[in-house]
């Protein structure tokens, strides 16, 4: 059998210099002249503001056999994953009139106009192949570089006796691990494309970074989901392999796809990657990217999606390797652990691909990055659980050690199948219908009184068909009903908004029944490996590139004016680390023991600031920075949506609630969340983190969600002075976060909970 042929990074080691006289390291100590002192940003040497970063298209009067060959590289170039002596340099080279494999040539320099070109495969540039099999993605793994050093490239492209050029890149490489120096980076995710402008990358083009971090949902595998994407004629995502995707609505005037082959997910990736912003973000600034669960599909674990939710099995092994291995090709990674690494589907999931890996910034950074999807659990509450069935029963409770049942368990019947000789399985199998769009396969044993009685009240309004079961022998326990889910094959109640306490007991009596399985986002291989690499750093600061926010997030409705079900303390979300409090809990504690853990993190689509603790003990905990997504819809309006697109929580008035979610988690009477010291749940933009022995600062760049539905022209200053700038600071040996407030610093203070000035 012919061995199949697989993309990988081309390894080259990089020699002298071939041209003019050699240049040093970058011994900067932070400082640097081009950067406006006040705000950071990049100035020029006029002391004028540039629109964008540094030009570095090659100069055609220096270079005049080199033509423009922008149209051969139309998704531009990248760099990746810097090393003190390393970086990934990504391309893709496209030909209209061939299909097959193409050549192309690679050049590095110390300088954008490429007078001092660096020695690669002994002569002044490289041939790479850019094979058909592989989308005609070349990735190109530099080593022997210089630490802490600017290096310039550029592709080149031959055609019919012309040399045609790319754009030209420049990245960085990473300092050595004991250089006492600042470190600057960007950190951001979540960046639809159908129907939304990539403003906050322009705005991050413009500052001076060491490398940026994407927390994941680079892309997003859905061509127009209503719920949250509004695709417009210049800004949408149109499938080649119509018939490779998966279709809703077929036939409808609302018709749209998600990608499952991976023609469909390379189609993402190049779309994606045509924007001027997002191109311009990746020639200058090296990533590190992480991804989340877009880059597959919708609130993913492992290999199955959730979009019936629970109506059907939607593992879909074939479909996930699809999607790793378009992520593979695209983004400029590099695998440590095997630098020949090339992506086989033939090697079973999960094992084909391992991207959770960590980075060392001289002295005072050590990033640590994470995967929190390909091995995680599944939800603990399936979104096919039937409402009035019982989650958790007596003797679960029980097993649990606690002193006293909670109010809100309720009696149930043991068999429904058999109490009264099945007379309330009989009755409650009579309302599946479309309204009640329940399995009565799943209306089997356990089964809420109080669920039953409700029925039975509403049929009996007239007269009675039904008796309302009255019987004080019953065991007590706890629905799904009372855990918030009203209906079957929903997220809600199931990976969203669940009531906080339930939950809770819940999620205790799974943990302690599975022997502690039934909680894992890492997986036991990679939990391990993180708690070994953050626990033996000797970095200032150890830095977690956290897809998911550990911070949880609840509001308190017990006494607002809605129906009486949802006047109840709710947990926000069951889907990421808020739904897995035990094993929250277990990487709180596994931290307890590092100093100065500070999380960045994305997915919420809002900007938070937040000290996340094991639950009953705030001292244990870390600093955690959440940034809002550079342009997919923002936290507040897809509340809104969602409280109009369900029933229940239109009739409860929630979309009124999803309107001032951010006066709910930081309501200062009822303290919900008194972890929470900053909530901006209607923006979009990113944070940036600079680093050194004495501090952490992160800036956060807010800008209003309207302007993600418009490209933002005018001046670079103009333009700048749309994005609002909250600042804070972490000093070492604390595990607290400082806000920075009429030039004053203030300290987060969860027990009142408030910020109060600094001593």
């Amino acid at each position: 059998m012919k061995r199949r042929a697989f993309l990988k990074a081309s390894v080259v080691t990089v020699g002298s210099v071939l041209l003019g006289a050699a240049c040093g390291g970058d011994d900067s100590d932070g400082d640097d002249p081009n950067l406006d002192a006040d705000t950071g940003d990049d100035v020029n040497p006029d002391g004028s503001d540039p629109d964008v970063g540094p030009d570095v298209e090659p100069d055609a009067t220096e270079e005049p056999e080199l033509e423009d060959g922008t149209a051969f590289f139309p998704q531009s170039l990248a760099s990746g994953d810097p090393k003190p002596d390393s970086v990934i340099l990504w391309t893709r080279v496209s030909d209209s009139d061939t299909s097959g494999d193409l050549e192309l040539k690679l050049q590095l320099a110390l300088d954008e106009t490429f007078t001092e070109v660096l020695e690669l495969d002994g002569g002044s540039s490289m041939t790479l192949a850019a094979e058909a099999a592989f989308d005609h993605c070349v990735k190109v793994r530099l080593t022997g570089l210089d630490a802490a050093t600017v290096f310039w490239y550029r592709f080149i492209y031959e055609k019919d006796g012309s040399s045609y050029v790319s754009r030209t890149g420049r990245t960085k490489t990473a300092p050595e691990p004991d250089a006492d120096v600042m470190v600057r980076f960007a950190y951001t995710s979540c960046q639809d494309y159908n129907g939304r402008y990539y403003n906050p990358y322009k705005r991050m083009n413009q500052l001076e970074l060491d490398f940026m971090i994407h927390l994941g949902d680079y892309i997003y595998e859905t061509t127009g989901n209503p719920q949250f994407q509004e695709p417009t004629e210049d800004r949408r995502v149109v499938f080649e392999d119509e018939a490779g995707a998966i279709v809703f609505h077929e036939g409808e005037e609302d018709q749209y796809f998600a990608a499952r082959s991976l023609s469909n997910y390379r189609t993402l990736y190049k779309t994606y990657r045509s924007d001027p912003h997002l191109q311009r973000m990746h020639e200058l600034i090296p990533m590190i990217a992480t991804w989340d669960d877009h880059e597959f599909t919708n609130d993913c674990w492992q290999d199955r999606a959730t979009y019936y939710g629970g109506r059907e099995d939607e593992q879909d092994t074939e479909r996930r390797q699809n999607a790793s291995q378009a992520w593979f090709e695209y983004m400029p990674v590099d695998y440590l652990d095997d630098p020949d690494f090339r992506y086989d589907s033939e090697v079973a999931f999960p094992n084909d691909i391992k991207i959770y890996r960590d980075f060392r910034f001289g002295r005072h950074v050590h990033l640590v990055m994470t995967d929190l999807r390909s091995y995680r659990t599944d939800h603990l509450i399936h979104e096919d659980a039937f409402p009035g069935a019982i989650a958790v029963n007596q003797a679960q409770f029980e097993a649990l050690g606690l002193d006293e049942l909670p109010e809100f368990f309720s009696p149930y019947i043991p068999d429904i199948e058999t109490y009264e000789d099945g007379i309330y399985k009989t009755f409650l199998d009579g309302f599946a219908n479309d309204e009640n769009e329940w399995d009565t396969n799943l209306i089997i044993g356990e089964i809420s009184v109080g669920f039953i009685n409700a029925y039975a009240e509403q049929a009996n309004a007239d007269e009675e068909i039904i008796p309302l079961i009255d019987d004080e022998t019953l065991p007590l326990g706890l629905s799904f009903q009372e855990l918030g889910k009203n209906s079957q094959y929903t997220s809600i109640g199931s990976r969203d908004l669940v009531i906080d306490a339930a939950y809770n007991v819940y999620a205790d009596a799974l943990y302690q029944e599975s022997g502690g399985t039934s909680e894992s986002a890492m997986g036991e291989e990679q939990e391990t490996w993180f708690g070994s690499v953050m626990q033996n750093s000797d970095a200032t600061w150890k830095v977690w590139g956290n897809s998911n926010m550990i911070t949880q997030m609840k509001i308190d409705l017990s006494d607002m004016s809605v129906n009486e079900s949802f006047q109840k303390k709710f947990l926000m979300s069951a889907e990421d680390w808020s739904g897995m409090p035990n094993a929250s809990d277990r990487i709180l504690t596994t931290l307890e023991s590092v100093e100065n853990v500070v999380a960045v993190t994305g997915d919420r689509h809002a900007f938070f600031a937040a000290t996340p603790h094991v639950r009953n003990d705030p001292d244990t905990r870390i600093v955690e920075f959440t940034a809002s997504a550079i342009s997919s819809t923002t936290y507040r309006t897809m509340l809104v949506n969602t409280a109009d697109s369900d029933p229940a929580l239109a009739a409860a008035g929630a979309a009124m609630l999803g309107s001032i979610i951010g006066d709910l988690i930081l309501d200062p009477g009822k303290a919900p969340s008194p972890h929470i010291g900053h909530a901006s749940p209607d923006q979009h933009g990113f944070g940036v983190v600079e680093a050194n022995g004495d501090e952490l600062l992160n800036t956060y760049y807010e800008i209003e969600y309207q302007k993600a539905k418009e490209e933002l022209d005018g001046n670079a200053a103009d333009f700048a002075e749309q994005f609002s700038m909250p600042l804070f600071r972490v000093l070492p040996g604390t595990n607290n976060m400082q806000k920075q407030i009429d030039g004053v610093w203030n300290n987060w203070n969860q027990a009142l909970p408030g910020w109060e000035p600094a001593t």
